[in-house]
C-alpha cells in the first residue's frame, strides 16, 4: 500500500538583515510546480528580534 501523503519540511534561517523573503518565494513556486502545498509554517523561539529560522511544511499526494 502506498503512502497517502509525502511530507516535506522546508527551513530558512535568519541572517543579519533578515529572511530572504523572495527567495523563499522563488523555492516556494518551484515546489509548488511540483506538486508541493504548503500546510503550515513553525518558527524557533523567539528571541527579541524574532525566530532565527522558519520552517515551512508541505506535502503532496504519494506516489
Amino acid at each position: 500500500m502506498s503512502a497517502q501523503w509525502e511530507y516535506k519540511v522546508q527551513t530558512y534561517a535568519r541572517k543579519t538583515y533578515g529572511f530572504n523573503y523572495d527567495r523563499i518565494e522563488r523555492d516556494l513556486n518551484d515546489l509548488g510546480r511540483e506538486g508541493w502545498e504548503v500546510v503550515g509554517t513553525l518558527a524557533d523561539a523567539y528571541i527579541s528580534d524574532g525566530p532565527d529560522e522558519i520552517a515551512v511544511l508541505l506535502k503532496r499526494p504519494g506516489a
